[in-house]
């Protein structure tokens, strides 16, 4: 993998990043792991809905809804990131979100049920956006690697807290677990709205600069397009591979002789592996261009997840787990810092609405598709995932041959200029 001559000299050491990381990126941090300890909607809607009457046959299309309503919800959020800043985008939809946790925890009907779903779906994903944009604000291009990869070590260990929480609450009312994740968004934006300082309105420009400035970012926004289009084309695929870890790999552990207690592990396995491994994988994959570590690991995640469906000895299948965590920690901080390396100036948060869209597109199609090949054969799935993790690979690098054939020629130095500088939040 050759590194990234050019900016070696940008990157200071991980702990100094880390250190050296502004309030805001903390105060966020801080913010996103009470509210993780607290998200139960994920982890409890199936069982949830089926509590409440939905049987077999109609849970897969309220699934659905509830993916196609977390996508509007990613893109919603971007737009509105780089509309009314960051801060109120975030408090904003975690005020929603506890209005729609209360709001599915008292409705009856199934109408009603699934209306609610849908937009707790909406507004607890729209954050995500804001979230992404304001660690690129606050954070250096050679940083951001790092910071995200701090910001998934505090999601993940909210990931792993809030379960145990839950086990405690679940069996006496879905209900109360609803109401007590209202509380953490609640919490959520009490820490943003105190700890984040006030970002200031833009002074009024003339409309002649309104106009040139929307043209200016319109147009760099155009030019960027396919090749942010074509890098979250190949994440959702990353990501449906990833995503066959819930759905059709504990299917074919348990019926090729292997106990649920097993697979259990497994998931303990790879968030262990998460929260040691990230930041210390951070530190290398940082100093190459996005594209290469990106690459490398969509292949150890494809090959991976094969793997841990094709072998048989379980030790065996815990090598290949350990192969497809490490390329989730190499790959999915980068591709966030990618993403914002692309981006037009004002286009922060709506392109990593896009990504966040793709993802979830990724976890959404990927179970389904995965169980209708493994019950076509066994073998499919996990030749499958060879096959979307090598397109994924190769689309990847074309992102980032397309990208770097868009980017303002050296006789253009005003519009080079736009494009380097990342946008920042005024804050006053």
């Amino acid at each position: 993998m050759a590194r990234d001559r050019s900016k070696d000299g940008d990157h200071r050491p991980m702990l100094q990043v880390l250190r050296g990381a502004p309030r805001p990126v903390w105060v966020l941090i801080a913010g996103t792991f009470v509210n993780r300890v607290g998200s139960y909607f994920s982890t409890f809607v199936v069982l949830f809905l089926t509590e409440r009457g939905f049987g077999a046959g109609e849970l897969p299309l309220v699934l659905a809804a509830i993916g196609v309503g977390a996508m509007a919800g990613s893109f919603a959020g971007g737009w509105l990131a780089d509309t009314v800043g960051r801060k109120r985008a975030i408090v904003g939809s975690m005020t929603a979100s506890a209005l729609a946790l209360i709001a599915l925890a008292l409705v009856s009907g199934h109408v009603a049920v699934v209306v609610a779903v849908c937009v707790v779906a909406l507004c607890t994903q729209s954050y995500i956006p804001a979230a992404s944009a304001l660690l690129v604000d606050h954070s250096a291009p050679a940083d951001r690697v790092a910071l995200f990869a701090l910001f998934r070590v505090s999601l993940n260990v909210g990931a792993a807290l809030g379960p145990l929480i839950a086990a405690l609450i679940a069996s006496s009312s879905y209900d109360l677990l609803f109401l007590i994740d209202s509380a953490t968004c609640v919490l959520f934006a009490a820490v943003l709205l105190l700890g984040l300082p006030a970002e200031a309105r833009r002074p009024r420009a003339r409309k002649e600069d309104r106009r040139d400035t929307a043209t200016t970012s319109v147009a760099g926004g155009r030019r960027r397009m396919p090749a942010i289009a074509l890098l979250c084309l190949a994440i959702a695929g990353v990501t449906m591979v990833y995503s066959q870890h819930s759905s059709t790999l504990p299917l074919d552990l348990t019926e090729g002789g292997m106990s649920t207690g097993f697979y259990a592990l497994l998931l303990a396995f790879n968030g262990a592996l998460v929260v040691i491994g990230e930041l210390p994988l951070a530190s290398l994959t940082r100093r190459y261009e996005p594209h290469r570590p990106m690459i490398v690991g969509a292949l150890l995640m494809s090959v991976g997840m094969a793997l841990s469906g094709l072998l048989p000895a379980a030790f065996a299948v815990l090598a290949a787990v350990a192969m497809w965590s490490l390329g989730e920690m190499v790959l999915t901080p980068v591709a966030n810092s990618a993403v914002a390396a692309m981006s037009a100036p004002g286009r922060i948060a709506r392109d990593q609405g896009r990504l966040a869209a793709a993802q979830t597109l990724g976890f959404v199609v990927g179970p389904v598709i995965g169980l209708l090949a493994y019950g076509w054969s066994p073998l499919l799935p996990w030749l499958g995932c060879l096959a979307v993790g090598a397109a994924s690979a190769l689309a990847i690098a074309a992102a980032h041959r397309l990208a770097a054939s868009t980017r303002p020629r050296a006789d253009q130095p005003a519009l080079a200029a736009a494009a380097a500088s990342a946008p920042t939040v005024a804050h006053a």
